[in-house]
């Protein structure tokens, strides 16, 4: 039952007492002389007088306590043992002022809800000495409420809840049920369902309650609205929310309002921000007379808010009988479905709406409509516990076998809401004890949860399975377990439930009560023999997850001082102690401080053969390091990998762990099985920060600065440079590192900083003495390095600082003068780059001859080969460069040793005339071909950009136009297949003059025609292969 529907009963209780005690004594005196059961109701009776009367006189702040004795009475008349937290959440209700307010204002009412039910009584106790069953009904009938009574039916909830009231109806049943328990009457149950009837009927029986009976009835008058009318030209006009004039007089129930603003022509069923309707906010709040005349007016009955609520939702909610019959009358659709897929029917069952429910169900209403969650209205009725709408539900047809989406039965929702009678009413019908949800949960598996202990027992003796499984393969017990549930874990072993079930991973009742730090379930299920050694599918004791996955040291002892194993492995290899040490923070430690005392083994290796010592050096826990050791443990254990412990505290960063390590006794210099010392670890683990004060640590505790990996051969100081971390490069120079200790590729410290941009180390190790002239085993230079990564921070300051071969580096540029005046201080410029080329090729290949004629004066090798054979001459024949190339030459420049492909085609190529023919002049042979057997003609014919001088100019001095490569292409081909129009002119002229067509032209015409050199005979531009089909194309 909601708190709201024992609030009513109480303030019922309470109001009798201001009002009633003339009934209430006549109770007292009717009972005289009867049965002792009929007496003890009078003895009740006697008891609610005495506290009410007292609670009447006492003030608002001191209610609370006089409450407190009520609720020791009301228990009398609730179900035994399931409902008292039930009823003491009656407390929540009169938190606030306001609220106990209400209370004592409810004193003074003249009639109440208990002045009936006694009266209801009273007829019954003369109902079971007569037997007649007629006069109850006739009484009840004759009954006539006023509006006090009414407005008693609800009251207003705490701020936040949903709920809206209790019906009277409801409240007065629960009451007569209750009631009935207490008094033990002899009575058939069938005599008291005939009197429920006659309760129920009245509700709605427009021959007891006439509309002018209604609150919505009675005249009130809205001044604050009717100026609003006189004052508005647009009666429809909106406020900030979307209500209209008609709204709001709908909502204060000004009947006379409502139809003046109609009179004036407003519409009749205007939506405001919600998407509420007039109608709708006056069948909300019952005004009959409102919601009649909007509906005389062509008020849409049917008309539903954002939410799909129509009024007849509203009404079948709040449950005001008349009002529903008034929109039943007016055609309202009772299949209509809100958002959540509710029905009005749905709605009134699920707010304990019996008088509404019978109604709609009267006029039609779908009992087997599901709402958008698959649950029927008999779920709805069952989770509330109203047996009377259950027995209503089931005599109207609902399907008591129904399963929502989740597979759950209307059975699974009375147990949950642990309602014996409902229980007992649908098991009574017919409910499938057995039947599970799409867990494989039967309704026995929501009592554990819940925990429902009546239902449990009543299903248990009505033959429900206690090993029943669901799809985790866990049983009721397991659940009630992991739960806590006490009593529930009682019942269930009770009943037969094996103790030691385990579920689909091998866990027992006792492994699910230990992770779920259910203390008082885990030393029930010791004393009920559980066996306390189990292990799961992983080896795990109870003991492992309770340490694991609690923080429950007296669970913990608990377990060791009934026999549980400290030192058990799982299949991982994991201990109590190193789960305890996987958990990490405080709880972590805590745990395993807790099992260091209690006697667990500090030397016990488990997962990677690490042992407890390794995980808490790797997790920071200085607590649990300085215990071990204190205990005598190995600070040199390794684990799998060949580290120990202060490998773990390095790379993890715990500075205070590695300082309690790196003492006597430690060995600074084991290495693991990747050769990293711990102050490799630390280097390369941490921050810049952490890592440089864990250098000092350990360079102070005698640990070499100089160890190397042994994947690069790399030092500390050199990985730290090239990764750009200064204070550990810092920290390292502080303690005399080597720095010019070089790696596998003879790369020191320096190559690295300047190749990765990271000037501040560069400086830093500049200051320390660091020689910019170091070259690597491949001749590269820090210079180079930073020159060809184009670091040009690092460039632009080792140029400023004089590095040897910054000559190149300026000349590379261009920076011609820069350069020069570096010579003329006394500048190197017969420094190499790696390739070996020296200034003087750099500037041959620019034509910078005033530059070339300084380089030449300053000793500059003329004829000195770079790694390709080419000197200073072959890059200025490259270039085109005459001058440059008449200056070499004039200064001894060897024309036939200048490179591996002949000069004659490097000026060809370099596209300037002058020096071809310069070079022709030199006795060069014009037919000198390379080793791919191209000559000079060969390269101009296949070039993108024709040159017919150039050709001209090799032909007048004896190329051969015919001459064939090492594919056995000619010149004229090549230009065909370049399609070079000019250059064919000329050769065509050539053949002409040297006696017709040339061999060559007739193999260019039978290429279509000879298949297999068609195959294997192929032209190149630019390294691109073309196959020759007829006529040379691509």
């Amino acid at each position: 039952m909601d708190p709201l529907s024992i609030i009513a009963g109480v303030v019922g209780v309470v109001g009798f007492a201001a009002s009633s005690a003339t009934n209430l004594l006549s109770l007292i005196e009717s009972t005289r002389g009867c049965p002792a059961a009929v007496r003890g109701t009078g003895r009740d009776a006697s008891e609610f007088l005495a506290v009410l009367n007292t609670l009447k006189c006492v003030s608002i702040r001191t209610s609370q306590t006089a409450l407190d004795e009520l609720l020791d009475l009301v228990e009398r008349y609730a179900e035994p043992s399931g409902k008292i937290n039930k009823w003491n959440g009656l407390k929540w209700a009169f938190k606030d002022e306001n609220h106990v307010k209400v209370l004592n204002d409810r004193l003074v009412m003249s009639k109440t809800t208990l002045a009936f039910a006694l009266t209801t009584i009273t007829t019954l106790n003369s109902m079971r000495l007569n037997k007649t069953q007629a006069l109850i009904s006739d009484q009840i009938r004759d009954l006539r409420l006023d509006l006090e009574v009414k407005e008693l039916s609800s009251v207003r909830p705490r701020q936040g809840s949903e709920s809206r009231g209790t019906e009277l109806g409801f409240t007065l049943q629960r009451f007569l049920n209750d009631t009935s328990e207490v008094v033990q009457s002899p009575l058939e149950s069938g005599v008291w369902m005939d009197c429920s009837d006659a309760i129920t009927s009245s509700f709605y029986d427009n021959s007891t309650f006439e509309t002018n009976d209604y609150p919505s009835s009675t005249p009130r008058h809205n001044e604050a609205l009717w100026s609003k009318l006189r004052e508005t030209v647009n009666v429809d006009e909106v406020d900030e929310n979307g209500d209209t004039l008609l709204h709001r007089a709908a909502e204060a129930g000004d009947s006379d309002l409502v139809r003046a603003i109609l009179d004036q022509k407003a519409a009749a069923d205007p939506r405001n921000g919600s998407g509420a309707t007039p109608l709708g906010i006056a069948a909300w709040n019952g005004h009959i007379a409102i919601a009649r005349l909007l509906l005389e007016r062509g008020a849409n009955v049917n008309a539903a808010n954002k939410d799909q609520h129509t009024p007849c939702h509203h009404v079948a909610e709040t449950g005001n009988t008349t009002m529903l019959k008034l929109l039943i009358d007016n055609g309202a659709d009772l299949g209509a479905r809100e958002e959540d897929g509710w029905t009005p029917l749905y709605l009134a069952c699920s707010t304990s709406r019996l008088g509404a429910a019978k109604m709609l169900i009267d006029a039609g209403s779908d009992v087997m409509t599901p709402a958008t969650d698959g649950t029927t209205c008999l779920h709805a009725a069952a989770f509330e516990g109203s047996t009377s709408l259950l027995e209503l539900l089931l005599q109207s047809g609902a399907d008591i076998k129904a399963q929502d989406l989740t597979g759950a039965t209307a059975l699974h929702k009375a147990v949950e809401d642990d309602s014996l009678k409902a229980t007992i009413v649908l098991l009574e019908s017919g409910a499938d004890i057995e039947v599970s949800d799409l867990e494989g949960r039967t309704p026995l598996f929501i009592t554990a949860e819940e925990p429902s202990v009546q239902c449990a027992r009543l299903l248990l003796e009505k033959g429900a399975k206690v090993s029943a499984r669901n799809s985790k393969g866990e049983t009721p017990l397991l659940t009630a377990a992991s739960l806590g549930n006490d009593l529930m874990v009682k019942v269930l072993l009770e009943f037969g439930a094996d103790i030691n079930a385990k579920d689909s991973v091998e866990a027992t009742p006792l492994h699910h009560a230990a992770r779920s730090e259910q203390e008082m379930t885990v030393e029930l299920l010791i004393e009920r023999s559980a066996d306390i050694h189990a292990v799961d599918r992983f080896a795990y004791t109870p003991l492992h997850l309770a340490v694991y996955e609690t923080s429950s040291r007296e669970i913990v002892s608990l377990l060791y001082g009934h026999g549980a194993d400290l030192n058990q492995l799982s299949v991982g290899g994991a201990t109590p102690l190193i789960n305890a040490l996987r958990r990490e923070g405080e709880v972590g430690q805590m745990m395993a401080l807790h099992l260091l005392g209690l006697g667990a083994s500090f030397d016990l290796k488990g997962f990677w053969k690490k042992a407890p010592i390794h995980w808490a050096a790797e997790l920071g826990l200085e607590v649990v390091v300085t215990d071990i050791l204190e205990r005598g443990g190995d600070r040199n254990i390794l684990d799998e990998h060949g580290s120990s412990p202060i490998h773990f505290a390095a790379m993890s960063g715990h500075i205070n762990c590695l300082r309690i390590l790196a003492c006597d006794g430690t060995d600074l210099e084991i290495s693991d099985k990747s050769s990293y010392t711990a102050l490799w670890k630390a280097v390369t683990n941490n921050k810049d920060e952490v890592a440089a004060e864990m250098i000092h640590i350990l360079h102070a505790a005698g640990a070499s600065i100089e160890r190397r990996e042994n994947t690069y051969d790399k030092t500390p100081l050199i990985w730290a440079a090239e990764k750009g971390l200064k204070h550990i490069v810092q920290a390292l120079l502080e303690h005399a590192a080597d720095i010019a200790a070089r790696d596998e590729f003879g790369m020191t410290a320096v190559h690295y900083a300047a190749e990765n941009g990271h000037l501040d180390i560069v400086k830093n190790l500049l200051k320390e003495g660091t020689d910019l002239a170091w070259r690597t085993y491949s001749n590269e230079t820090p210079l180079w390095k930073a020159y060809s990564n184009k670091r040009d921070e690092i460039v632009a300051f080792l140029v400023s600082v004089g590095c040897p071969d910054s000559v190149l580096v300026l000349t590379q540029d261009g920076r011609h003068e820069e350069a020069a005046k570096l010579i003329r201080s006394g500048a190197s410029c017969t420094i190499s780059w790696q390739d070996n080329r020296v200034a003087l090729h750099f500037a041959a290949q620019q034509g910078a001859l005033e530059f070339v004629r300084l380089l030449l004066d300053h000793k500059s090798p003329v004829n000195l080969q770079d790694t390709n054979g080419s000197t200073a001459l072959a890059y200025a024949l490259q270039g085109g460069h005459l001058d440059v190339v008449r200056l070499l030459l004039d200064h001894s420049a060897n024309i036939f040793q200048c490179a591996s492909t002949p000069p004659l085609i490097l000026a060809a190529e370099g596209g300037n005339v002058d020096c071809v023919l310069l070079l022709l002049e030199k006795g060069l042979d014009v037919n000198a071909t390379d080793h791919e057997g191209n000559s000079a003609l060969h390269r101009l014919c296949n070039a993108e950009k024709e040159n017919v001088a150039m050709v001209k100019g090799l032909l007048d001095h004896g190329a051969q136009p015919n001459l064939e490569d090492a594919e056995e292409m000619t010149p004229k081909m090549l230009a065909e297949a370049k399609e070079h129009t000019g250059i064919l002119r000329i050769l065509d002229t050539w053949e002409l003059k040297n006696g017709g067509l040339a061999d060559d032209e007739r193999k260019v015409f039978n290429f279509a025609g000879n298949k297999e050199l068609n195959r294997r005979r192929f032209a190149r531009r630019d390294n691109v292969q073309f196959e020759m089909l007829g006529r040379p194309t691509w």
